[in-house]
């Protein structure tokens, strides 16, 4: 069996009232969750999801954010609840060998550009769904997988003032993980973005925002297990299983999908989005 470690920064807030009114159609699949009335406050609930490197839009569909995992999670969503939307956002898809980049401590801007685009397109989705909503209105979780999960740390660090408006946030493979000797890459190699070290998964500390984080055992990305920090040699290592991850269907770094388990990370991840939205329950 795989280990996922997981941390947490839960917090004592307000759970929003629950929901009597849901999208068309909820029930099946919400993976195109489209606000519909743009001045009028819409509190449908609704988890943002930020996909993965080597996922999400191409030249040929610009505008698809698809990612394996945020459609399990769905999936897991949908059998418990129904009633909780999947907005995808999209940004520019990049190869996970851009890791490569940061092992001469230079960091790689194609990469870096990709996470500021991917948290400048969150910002404007955000912008535009709680047009007309009080933060007290807004029912929203953000999930990011992998840089996903990077480009969520950094929206975050650079918009505090909007966490209001956020119910809560749940990170997989983060590249910003710390668990004591192990971190992900982008934090192991100094890149820019992450949720300091001192409160992570809290963007700060005693931050009234629930956070959850998971990380799979060995996994090259999020590192958990590879006691990189302060270690050059593995932090080599875990870099190069990242990106060997690219030619590897079962890697660590692929091990969060949903498998029909009710145990499985993202049942729980699902669990806690629909508490934490008050959605209704399936009976």
């Amino acid at each position: 069996m795989m280990v996922i470690r997981h941390r947490s920064a839960l917090f004592s807030v307000a759970l929003a009232a629950l929901l009597v009114s849901t999208f068309v159609g909820a029930g099946a699949s919400a993976a195109a969750a489209v606000r519909l009335a743009a001045n009028s406050c819409d509190t449908a609930p609704a988890f943002f999801g930020l996909h993965g490197m080597g996922e999400g839009p191409d030249g040929a569909q610009p505008f698809l954010a698809d990612s394996t995992l945020l459609r399990d999670l769905d999936d897991a969503q949908n059998a418990i609840s129904g009633a909780v939307g999947y907005q995808p956002v999209p940004y520019e898809s990049v190869k996970i060998s851009l890791y490569d980049d940061l092992r001469e401590r230079s960091i790689s801007k194609p990469l870096t550009d990709a996470v500021q685009d991917g948290e400048n397109n969150l910002q404007e989705t955000l912008k535009s769904w709680t047009q007309g909503c009080k933060p007290s209105q807004d029912k929203i979780v953000l999930v990011g997988y992998s840089m996903g999960a990077w480009v969520i740390n950094k929206w975050l660090v650079d918009h505090h003032k909007e966490w209001s408006m956020i119910k809560g946030v749940q990170l997989y493979g983060d590249p910003c993980w710390i668990n004591g000797s192990d971190v992900g890459l982008a934090r192991g190699f100094g890149a820019t973005g992450c949720i300091p070290a001192s409160s992570y998964p809290a963007p700060v500390a005693g931050a009234k925002i629930p956070v959850e984080s998971w990380c799979a055992h060995l996994d090259g990305v999020c590192g958990q297990d590879w006691g990189a920090k302060g270690n050059p040699v593995a932090l080599s290592d875990e870099l190069s299983n990242a990106i060997g991850c690219t030619v590897l269907p079962n890697c660590n770094h692929k091990q969060y999908w949903y498998d029909g388990s009710s145990t499985s990370d993202l049942v729980q991840g699902a669990k806690l989005m629909v508490q934490w939205l008050g959605a209704p329950v399936l009976v």
